[in-house]
């Protein structure tokens, strides 16, 4: 995972307990990170499942995943997002 992750972007707390806040990363970079690492058996789900939280047109949605993506792998996630978005339900 961690050859994916580029910047952060806090989600929802899914743990809160003294001592101890656990939060989930945003969906957009957890997005990001799918249409980065792009194996079509084990991506596709997941990528679709976070493309459903986000809510927007196709050129807003990719402008809010973009910052997060790893560098020199912005081509194959734009074509894995692309064709996501157009077999999306």
């Amino acid at each position: 995972m961690k050859g994916f992750l580029h910047g952060v972007a806090l989600g929802e707390i899914v743990l809160d307990e003294p001592g101890i806040t656990v939060r989930a990363l945003a969906p957009e970079q957890l997005l990001a990170m799918k249409l980065t690492a792009w194996r079509d058996d084990v991506d596709i789900e997941d990528a679709r499942a976070l493309l459903g939280l986000l809510e927007g047109e196709k050129d807003a949605v990719w402008t809010r995943v973009q910052p997060f993506l790893v560098p020199g792998r912005e081509l194959k996630a734009q074509y894995a997002f692309e064709d996501l978005w157009e077999t999306r339900p």
